[in-house]
């Protein structure tokens, strides 16, 4: 098994699996290093296009951690669509349309989506921290609506993104679900960029990356739509119009063949190991193996961080796949095969 620490250097290193022009991209970059890792941030959005790195100016405003989380979360993508043949043939076929749009990642789309996803995805915990927005409707007036849903299944909507601010914001201290905001803040954000660029280059800043835009938006704005538990059931079923959220019965919706990226995003978010750890030092303690079966991970650090990662690969079995743990041992099974 690799460490997770040699996990991510190798696919830094593999610079064709993610880099279309600046092959020097990644050579300075160390995990362990917040500024490091916005560093390598600037010089991807550089790199993807002239004028992309006018986005996501409130990265800045991010603690150090979650700047490396965002590192750690591209890479660890990069490497299981790299190292899991079936997995990445789906993503290869789902994002099939998007071929050809994206000016500097035309042959593969799935390293700029995959980075836009990553990037946006704790962009608002700002807002959330700070209460930003006390109404959905407020971040509908701020940021507009998205496109018709793409990357996600059927259940999520813009109506249910709307119950569940609401139900978060009434439940959770006020809490302003950051995923949401995120997810149409980065919408707005592409959006309001390509038509800028548009007049300038309108030949690389074509109509056709709305669509990448928005589906690297829904991802985002789902993402952190928790589902019912047995202390939430109740709220989600009688409260709060959250029954499609309800998958105590055992369903699990967002099915790899269907909705690999949301599927591979949700999975990756979930066993990321810095946002626990807040220490990239501590990543040669967690051993990984990637398979086309399943991912296999042992943690080994001796601190309560171990029962946290252990707790969250656990929490798979509820709503996105089995996990199984190896008799014998602390290592945890994920299955990739459903």
């Amino acid at each position: 098994m690799l460490t997770y620490k040699n996990l991510l250097e190798t696919a830094i290193a593999d610079k064709l699996s993610w880099v279309h022009i600046d092959a020097a991209i990644g050579d300075d970059l160390r995990l362990t290093d917040a500024q490091s890792c916005e560093g390598f941030i600037q010089k991807f959005l550089e790199d993807a296009g002239k004028g992309y790195l006018d986005l996501a100016q409130e990265r800045g405003k991010l603690n150090g951690f979650r700047l490396q989380h965002i590192v750690s979360t591209f890479f660890l993508g990069i490497s299981l669509y790299h190292r899991n043949p079936r997995l990445k043939n789906l993503i290869d076929a789902n994002l099939g349309q998007y071929k050809g749009i994206i000016l500097n990642h035309k042959e593969n789309p799935f390293p700029f989506i995959w980075f836009l996803i990553c990037l946006f995805h704790d962009l608002a915990y700002r807002h959330e921290d700070e209460h930003t927005y006390t109404s959905f409707q407020e971040i509908k007036e701020k940021y507009g609506s998205l496109g018709n849903r793409v990357a996600v299944p059927s259940l999520y909507s813009e109506e249910l993104h709307g119950e569940y601010f609401t139900y978060m914001y009434n439940e959770h201290k006020k809490h302003c679900d950051h995923g949401i905001c995120a997810g149409y803040m980065l919408y707005k954000q592409c959006c309001d960029l390509r038509e800028k660029k548009n007049k300038e280059d309108p030949k690389h800043w074509k109509q056709e990356l709305v669509g990448v835009y928005n589906y690297a938006a829904w991802v985002v704005a789902c993402h952190n739509m928790w589902t019912a538990n047995e202390d939430t059931k109740k709220l989600y079923n009688e409260t709060y119009k959250l029954q499609s959220l309800d998958w105590t019965d055992g369903r699990r919706p967002i099915k790899i063949a269907e909705y690999p990226v949301f599927f591979l995003f949700a999975l990756v978010d979930s066993i990321e190991p810095i946002k626990v750890v807040k220490d990239a030092f501590l990543l040669d303690r967690i051993l990984i193996e990637v398979s086309d079966e399943m991912i296999k991970v042992d943690v080994k650090l001796a601190c309560g961080c171990r029962e946290r990662l252990n707790g969250n690969m656990d929490k798979l079995n509820g709503w996105l796949t089995n996990v199984h743990v190896e008799e014998g041992t602390n290592a945890r099974r994920i299955c990739l095969h459903l």
